[in-house]
């Protein structure tokens, strides 16, 4: 599901001339620049359309398949301050008891693990923890992670942390239900049942694996890069709470925000695009490029951080359904 950032004709329309029609509003005759090089009032140039940049009002993308768009969303999604807690009182609803939780160690060393984990202890909620989560999680973790979930009974997957918790979590939760192994669902919706109840708890705001259809493991044995694209991975809630975030290091908070950047501008240029799609890039650089800097400067900034969060899940919501380019097609090759 990689699609090339080309574009077909007609291109965008050139800088210059977007500047000339910014001076043309302030004429009297109220007339703008149409990317034919024609002039026309105001209301006969919006309905025919415009492009600003590569794409505008009454634009988008023909659909090859002749069957429409697809938006994914997941189910719930909890987003701001005191977003965890509410969390913990939309789990217990859920009347699942049984849960693996699946985090990294840096996470358990640090003290988040425990300081997150004693929220159940008043839910009736019991749990095991599968802490071994590498950067790029492999084959081998998620067929323990399903290995411990159905030893103890398993009902609820939560993942804790970033992109990787959440990826390994995602295959697990698919194994448990689809049997088989990862290999089986390499491509795109390849399952045939629902996964396990997933409660993705995002500790970053980069990747945002916590509201996708997209799930990347590593096979060592091939050394590659598995992408698993599938609507049933979608997690059942998405959890950010910006407060989980103030501890990031300014390096890792650089690196996740150009990420989500990324992803923006990738899903933003992507051949199978749509208005919806297009909104939610557009608005995910407007905060990146006003609050990322905010936020590296000072990680105690609860608004900047609180801002990132939205704009990591605009970009989770934007490549979502536009999918990515060639950025990540190359990254995933370097990074196998």
């Amino acid at each position: 599901m990689l699609h090339s950032s080309g574009r077909g004709a007609p291109r965008s329309v050139p800088v210059i001339r977007l500047r000339a029609s910014c001076r043309r509003r302030r004429q009297k005759s109220s007339t703008r620049l149409h990317p034919t090089r024609t002039w026309l009032p105001t209301s006969k140039w919006t309905l025919q359309g415009t492009r600003l940049g590569s794409h505008g009002v009454n634009y988008h993308h023909p659909t090859t398949s002749g069957q429409g768009s697809i938006f994914f969303m997941p189910n719930k999604s909890l987003l701001g301050e005191g977003a965890l807690q509410g969390a913990v009182g939309q789990i217990k609803s859920m009347g699942l008891t049984k849960a693996l939780i699946v985090t990294d160690m840096v996470f358990v060393k640090v003290g988040a693990v425990d300081a997150f984990t004693s929220l159940f202890e008043e839910t009736g909620i019991t749990f095991s923890v599968l802490d071994g989560c590498a950067p790029n999680p492999m084959r081998g973790q998620v067929n323990d992670g399903v290995e411990i979930a159905k030893a103890n009974g398993g009902e609820l997957i939560i993942s804790f942390g970033g992109g990787s918790p959440h990826d390994c979590a995602k295959a697990i939760g698919m194994l448990c239900t689809n049997g088989g192994d990862c290999r089986d669902y390499e491509g795109v919706d390849k399952s045939t049942k629902p996964m396990l109840a997933l409660v993705a708890v995002n500790t970053n705001a980069g990747t945002a694996a916590e509201m996708t259809r997209f799930c990347i493991i590593t096979d060592e044995e091939r050394h590659v890069k598995m992408a698993i694209v599938d609507w049933r991975l979608m997690p059942t809630m998405a959890v950010n709470d910006p407060k989980l975030m103030v501890g990031m290091p300014k390096s890792l908070t650089a690196a996740t925000g150009m990420d989500a950047l990324t992803h923006c501008i990738e899903a933003y240029l992507s051949t199978i695009s749509n208005p919806v799609t297009d909104a939610n890039a557009l608005h995910g650089i407007k905060l990146i490029a006003t609050f990322l800097p905010e936020a590296v400067e000072d990680g105690k900034n609860m608004k900047a951080r609180d801002m990132m969060a939205y704009a990591e899940f605009l970009a989770g919501m934007a490549f979502n359904s536009a999918s990515f380019g060639y950025v990540h097609a190359m990254a995933h090759q370097l990074g196998a």
